[in-house]
């Protein structure tokens, strides 16, 4: 084989070891990258599982707040819907325990009275603390 073909042999050569070192590299910072990338995709399942926890807790405290202020909203309606209670200034706050607090004025005892009346028959609330006081309607 004459000088030049052994040297253009070995070119070839040469440049196809080459090509085969630089795929080695390339498949090797591929691997790494996929590693990466794998890693990644782990992370954000966990951070994701643990936002879904977060969610799923916050929207369980959203819902108590919802029913205890469903308490409330029931209790006021019907104390605001009695044409006993019609003159009378009355807030009320229904707390986890079911216990519902009546504040305000009323015109009169028979008032106070149904006014505790209702409160208590209402759905969620299991005890009232009146605090209502009587102060009579001014005379016009």
């Amino acid at each position: 084989m004459s000088c030049w073909r052994f040297a253009a042999v070995g070119s070839v050569m040469c440049l196809c070891l080459g090509v085969a070192v630089s795929a080695a590299a390339q498949q090797g910072e591929g691997e790494r990258i996929g590693e990466k990338v794998d890693q990644a995709i782990g992370r954000l399942r966990e951070e994701g599982k643990d936002l879904a926890g977060r969610v799923r807790e916050g929207f369980e405290e959203a819902r108590a707040t919802v029913d205890r202020m469903s308490e409330v909203g029931r209790v006021y309606a019907r104390l605001h819907w009695d044409k006993a209670l019609q003159n009378a200034s009355i807030s009320v706050d229904v707390g986890k325990d079911g216990l519902a607090t009546l504040r305000g004025t009323v015109p009169n005892e028979e008032a106070k009275t149904k006014a505790s009346q209702l409160a208590g028959d209402t759905v969620g609330v299991k005890r009232v603390a009146n605090d209502l006081k009587v102060e009579p309607a001014p005379a016009r």
